[in-house]
């Protein structure tokens, strides 16, 4: 774990962020508790540009992680995270992970992709129906329009949220659902957090 937070910095560009610190952001640690185990394969690249910092890494647990930090506008975008393993829980692990490390400098949100497969046979993308149990929810946009599509379908949920408080939801969703935007909002008491507070990891409902 880095040592953190300076005192004498105030992280609103790259240079701000040592290399284990950006690592810390990444979520990584919740994967992978010892980075210097030889056996983990992992190889870590970090590129500070002008104003956010560009972090892939890969290992023997993570096929892809890809994340872009920005300092300034303090967010985190989320590019995606493959996983090459069987071993479940790690999605859980990165997002629970990300957000306490996030939260310290402190970080106001997390963004990303939440994705459905698109004919890529060689990647099983799953986001969709697995990054709102952890508590990232829609964007604006993409809330307006499952509103229309839950309508269209005679369904009384208003959002996903309430999709995913019962396994018929959950059912609708894993069928229709599609690629949407998402966002985790860092604030203690959004609903983002509240969401993560509550999720328990158990039996088959935990996919990945």
């Amino acid at each position: 774990m880095p040592d953190i937070i300076s005192e004498t910095k105030r992280y609103n560009n790259p240079e701000d962020f040592s290399n284990a610190e950006i690592i810390a952001l990444s979520g990584v640690l919740g994967i992978h508790n010892n980075l210097k185990d030889a056996n983990l394969n992992l190889k870590i690249e970090i590129e500070r540009k002008s104003d956010y910092i560009r972090l892939y890494i890969t290992s023997v647990e993570i096929k892809e992680l890809f994340v872009l930090i920005y300092p300034c506008n303090k967010v985190i975008h989320n590019e995606s995270f493959i996983k090459q393993t069987t071993r479940t829980g790690l999605a859980f692990e990165w997002v629970s992970t990300q957000v306490s490390f996030a939260t310290l400098f402190p970080f106001k949100k997390l963004k990303g992709s939440a994705h459905r497969n698109d004919g890529d046979k060689k990647t099983k993308w799953k986001g969709y129906f697995i990054w709102p149990k952890f508590g990232y929810v829609m964007e604006e946009e993409e809330e307006n329009a499952l509103k229309r599509q839950l309508n269209r379908d005679l369904r009384n949920e208003k959002n996903l949220q309430e999709l995913f408080l019962t396994d018929d939801g959950i059912e609708y969703w894993i069928k229709t659902g599609d690629t949407w935007k998402c966002l985790f909002d860092l604030d203690q008491n959004s609903t983002s957090r509240n969401i993560l507070k509550k999720y328990k990891p158990s039996g088959k409902k935990h996919l990945i």
